[in-house]
């Protein structure tokens, strides 16, 4: 009989967002290691093409259940929720549980972690947390002093010290974590999905370098990327006419009205170039036409504990990154290899940057992709994480 594994938490299935893709490829390890696997869901929705003849839904070969415990309307029911999160993913454990069975859960609240610390203490099974972020408090609704953002902070630096197992996204969380019995696991990519296969019309422009930045901005309460200050860095490239193009992807030429130099962008409409948000599936077309995507984040805790996946989507596409040493990132990216590391993202440095780039030929910046995909291939591609695992996993008791 084959062990099995549940994999829960606040993400949307199928692949609706980076969470899920983070789980699907942790799955597909599993797998590998010939686990069954059922994934619980808390969000997302069901699609018609991933329903099988025995009733269920399979994605990659995964089934996976939508619990709906999270995105509800109503404000008494999210606020209840928003406590009780998870509630609705209880029945579906004890239903699928087994005495040779993990239950992963994926960045869990307080309360839903409180529940598996109970049930995998009197069912005798093993509970592996599987940790890839943790928020500023003022991030939270209703600031740091507000419920959601203090039960996280006893959730992170109290209940989660009692949690044995964890799998990490960040070596940062590993030397936090320090009593527990850790793996580290970046953001993983399956290089051999077809979104991921190049294709022969990608777009060389041999006298113009394609620079990309995909993503959300930084808002009031979600302190990460800061485009603002990207793209007046950008500034002086464009006033002196260098040959670059920059695209945007992930925010609208209205999104960016708040900017103090809005006008100016403006003016750049041969050489920037604002998407808005595109799907998921057209994303790897914007890296493939790109010679260098830009991860720029601001050093905090956030930035710290997690991990970008659009590094490990970067390399995959054979893109190069530059992108600012935060978390684990420089363990990946190698200055004058497959990118270059920003020691202290000033406008100094990303323009010394910049112009080292302008100097290279087409025939260089060749070589730089080929190792991004290498990177991805050797240290990203979720196989290459199979031994590790599976030897963690013997150590999970």
């Amino acid at each position: 009989m084959k062990k099995k594994v549940i994999y829960v938490g606040p993400f949307r299935s199928p692949n609706n967002d980076a969470a899920s893709a983070r789980v699907l490829n942790n799955s597909k390890l599993f797998q590998n290691l010939d686990y069954d696997v059922l994934i619980l869901s808390w969000g997302g929705f069901y699609r018609d093409e991933d329903l099988f003849e025995d009733g269920n839904y399979y994605y990659n070969g995964i089934q996976y259940i939508i619990t709906n415990d999270i995105d509800l309307k109503g404000f008494f029911k999210r606020l209840f929720f928003l406590i009780f999160t998870g509630h609705k993913s209880l029945s579906y454990i004890k239903k699928h549980l087994t005495s040779t069975c993990y239950i992963i859960g994926y960045n869990l609240p307080l309360y839903f972690t409180l529940r598996m610390i109970i049930i995998s203490k009197f069912q005798k099974v093993t509970f592996i947390s599987d940790l890839t972020e943790w928020y500023n408090g003022e991030m939270f609704p209703g600031g740091k002093f507000f419920f959601p953002a203090i039960f996280n902070k006893i959730n992170m630096s109290f209940i989660q010290k009692f949690i044995k197992n964890k799998i990490l996204i960040s070596s940062y969380l590993s030397k936090y974590y320090t009593n527990s019995n850790n793996i580290i696991i970046p953001a993983l990519i399956d290089i051999n999905n077809l979104k991921w296969l190049p294709t022969n019309d990608r777009l060389i422009d041999d006298d113009c370098v394609r620079f990309l930045y995909v993503g959300i901005p930084s808002s009031p309460n979600d302190i990460k990327d800061d485009l603002e200050t990207l793209l007046d860095y950008f500034i002086p490239f464009f006033e002196s006419n260098a040959k670059i193009i920059v695209n945007i992807v992930g925010v609208a030429h209205q999104d960016i009205r708040c900017y103090k130099n809005y006008n100016k962008f403006t003016t750049y409409d041969a050489k920037l170039f604002f998407h808005g948000k595109v799907s998921s599936d057209i994303v790897p077309k914007f890296f493939f036409d790109s010679d260098f995507s830009i991860i720029y984040r601001l050093n905090s805790r956030k930035s710290m504990a997690g991990f970008p996946t659009k590094l490990s989507e970067s390399f995959a596409a054979s893109c190069p990154v530059i992108a600012s040493n935060v978390s684990d990132i420089s363990s990946y990216c190698e200055d004058g290899f497959n990118g270059f590391v920003l020691q202290d993202n000033s406008s100094v440095e990303f323009e010394k940057v910049i112009h080292e780039i302008l100097k290279k030929s087409r025939a260089e910046i060749e070589i730089y992709k080929k190792n991004a995909f290498n990177t991805a291939e050797i240290k990203l591609h979720y196989l290459s994480y199979i031994e590790k695992l599976s030897f963690y996993l013997n150590s999970s008791t």
